[in-house]
This record gives C-alpha cells, structure tokens and sequence, in this order.
C-alpha cells in the first residue's frame, strides 16, 4: 500500500499525506526519519501526523525534529519488543507440541487446542507417499500417479471442503508436482514432531523471510499422533540424501 502511495506522489497525484501518528506511517525511525527530512520536501509533499500535532506545512521542522526523531526512536523500539515478545510465545507454545501455524499441514487437523490430528482421508495419501518413495518409486513418478488417479492435491483438497487458503488466488486446477511430493516426504512433522523456526523474518514487521539453516531449527520429538512411523520417515530421507 506504502508503494503504491509512492507511485501516485511521484506521478503527481498526491500533494499531502495524513496518518494517524508517525507509527501508522512507519516504525524504522531512520527510514521516517529520512522521509521527512529529505525524500517529502525534495518531492514537496506536505506531511501531516494527527495525534503527534505536527504539520510540515506549517512546522518549524528544524525546532521539532528532536520531538520527532524521540518518537519514531520509541515506535521502533516498541515493535522490536512487541515482535520478540510474539516470538518468545510462539517458542513456548511450539515447545508445548502446539500447532502455531495458521493452518495444519496436509495430512492433519489442527483441534481447538492447536494440536494435530490425522485427517483420515489425507493421511492415507500421504502413507502411500511414504510408501512409494520407500520401494524407490521417482517422486515425479508418484506425483504423475497421484494426477491420474485423481487425488486431490493439498489446495484443491482444502478448496474443496471450504477452508481457508494461504494463498490469495489458486488455479481452478492444480496439480501434483514433484516439489510437492519431495516437501511431504521431508517434513518431519510426519513423523510425530514438532517443527519451528524453519524461517525467519528478515526484519521486523517485514513478510519476507529468509531460510534458518536445519542446526537451528526447533524440533520437539513425540507431540503428536505420527502419520508414518519414524523408522519409515529416516529410511526415505536416506534415500533422498544418497540420490542428491
């Protein structure tokens, strides 16, 4: 939304722009700060935060920049706290065998007390997966196999029962792919654990994230009911690892 607010001042759309308080326009207060001083006058847009009563239009900005700068300091500090506050619970909920995913992973159900449950008509998919993969059937194999008997692919599956998706739009038609083959055979969770912190944030407030490497990762062992035994999950991802 901040972009596309950017795209019209560039193109002349927009002259003044009005938030809340400084938090509501952004909480790095070295970007804020930037912004006031030098990229909205440079563009000679007129910046008005509301609760904080400040006005470029009006404003000695070189009296108040002290003012501002302390504030922006404070809504930046605050949301590191706030986000490692979250984290902090997350952890703790993680390390209790808890599903703190928006969504259960194909195979499962996520219960009112965010446990996993096996959903019976997707978990005996995912045995076969297992079991293909174990006979040392290409997963590409097992993914063509899947699409002509007609198995419903893990989106499709959710489409069709009317739950929510991740995504904000999927095909009418999706199918299954080795990605998505190779991704159920080395996730763990399968196998009966607990699984956080495979990504992390590349700052905070930001929805883009980078990998953690597997060392760092949290795995709780035995939260849950295993869809495929372990022994059965360690022999495929042998096998996976000896192919790579």
């Amino acid at each position: 939304g901040v972009q596309k607010l950017f795209d019209q001042v560039r193109a002349g759309v927009i002259s003044v722009i009005m938030v809340k308080d400084f938090s509501r326009f952004g909480r790095n207060y070295i970007e804020v700060g930037n912004y006031l001083e030098q990229v909205f006058p440079f563009l000679g847009i007129r910046f008005i935060s509301v609760n904080d009563g400040f006005d470029s239009g009006v404003s000695d900005f070189s009296g108040e920049f002290f003012d501002v700068a302390f504030k922006n300091l404070a809504h930046d500090l605050y949301s590191k706290d706030l986000s490692e506050k979250i984290i902090s619970v997350r952890q703790m909920k993680a390390r209790r065998g808890k599903c703190i995913a928006s969504y259960a992973p194909y195979g499962y159900l996520k219960s009112p007390d965010q446990k996993l449950t096996p959903d019976r008509e997707a978990a005996f998919v995912v045995r076969r997966i297992f079991h293909m993969a174990l006979e040392g059937i290409p997963k590409a194999h097992i993914a063509s196999t899947l699409n002509r008997e007609g198995i419903l692919t893990p989106l499709m599956l959710r489409r069709q029962r009317g739950e929510h998706f991740p995504c904000k739009t999927v095909n009418e038609k999706s199918v299954w792919r080795t990605a998505s083959v190779l991704s159920i055979l080395q996730d763990q969770r399968y196998a009966g654990d607990t699984v956080y912190g495979k990504v992390k944030p590349i700052s905070v407030g930001s929805r883009e994230g980078r990998a953690v490497p597997r060392e760092q990762w949290m795995i709780v062992p035995d939260t849950h009911e295993a869809i495929v035994s372990r022994e059965v999950f360690e022999r495929v991802n042998l096998g996976i690892k000896k192919r790579s």
